[in-house]
């Protein structure tokens, strides 16, 4: 997709239109702060395509379950109970065999022939449904999850008058090549706030969750995306993350940015973006730095 109007705010872009926009995220600079070769693969020549992982599956269903209730089952299917599950050619052999139905084949061959002879089969087959299905104990969770978010503080009503998926693209090339996307998980101007939620697998005490946002370059991301929204719009909004623990028992943490932490952060992001500029202008992409390390273990 080319990048048909600049510095424009959108809150109904389509996430794969938005993904086609050639333009720097802070998951682009999170890519190359790991690893130039491993950027230049993703987002340059597009021949790496990153797997998709079990966490990253568990923190979309959260993020919709919260962000976006009154659309979740339009994204994922709740598993009926009252039907058995078939999964294995044994059982599929013993329905086929009740129902009178030819008992020779492949598993595809005999769920094929049930949803031929009663298509509410599909229900019976979690993995043919077109959308992910979850039982009543994933249910339950994320129920405990999002009740927990709406126990902090103004997070209900963060969340209840914001925007969700917000798309933000500017053509600032401040340090850099491309021009600038972010896509905002919440954006509530009525509050003059930016609200992103992270999932995790364990919240242990603040110095923990402290090294979680820097090591996963959230803090970047934060100042990323208060910049994006800045050069559009002129106003500077404060940002706010939700951290929430996906396992029991689901703790949620509410951190907010401060000026201080903002700088800073602006400052590793602009650095980010100069070297990334610098890998454009000399072809230069390694895998890992080529300079000698030294490591300071014990101060």
């Amino acid at each position: 997709m080319q990048n048909e109007k600049v510095n424009f705010i959108d809150p109904y872009l389509p996430f794969d239109q938005y993904l086609d926009i050639n333009a720097i995220s802070a998951s682009h600079l999170r890519e190359y702060n790991y690893s130039p070769r491993a950027y230049y693969d993703r987002f340059v020549t597009k021949k790496v395509i990153k797997p998709t992982t079990t966490a990253m599956q568990e923190g979309q269903m959260i993020h919709h379950f919260v962000l976006e209730n009154h659309t979740f089952f339009e994204h994922y299917n709740l598993l009926d109970e009252s039907k058995k599950i078939l999964t294995t050619l044994e059982a599929l052999k013993a329905e086929c065999k009740k129902l009178g139905i030819k008992v020779s084949g492949s598993k595809e061959t005999l769920m094929q022939r049930l949803l031929d002879k009663d298509e509410t089969y599909i229900d019976c087959f979690p993995s043919k449904s077109a959308k992910p299905t979850i039982d009543s104990v994933k249910l339950d969770q994320l129920q405990q999850i999002r009740a927990e978010i709406f126990l902090n503080s103004n997070a209900e009503e963060i969340i209840l008058s914001g925007k969700p998926e917000v798309s933000c693209i500017t053509d600032s090339k401040n340090f850099s090549e491309l021009p600038w996307k972010c896509r905002l998980d919440l954006l509530s101007e009525q509050m003059g706030l930016i609200f992103e939620l992270k999932t995790v697998d364990d919240i242990k005490n603040k110095v923990s969750l402290g090294y979680k946002i820097l090591d996963m370059s959230y803090d970047i991301q934060a100042a990323h995306n208060i910049d994006v929204f800045k050069k559009i719009t002129g106003e500077r909004l404060n940002f706010l993350f939700i951290v929430a623990q996906r396992v029991y028992p689901f703790k949620v943490a509410t951190v907010k940015v401060t000026r201080s932490d903002f700088d800073i952060a602006l400052q590793k992001r602009n650095h980010l973006l100069k070297k990334l500029s610098r890998s454009f202008q000399e072809e230069y992409w390694p895998s890992f730095s080529h300079k000698q390390i030294t490591l300071n273990l014990y101060n």
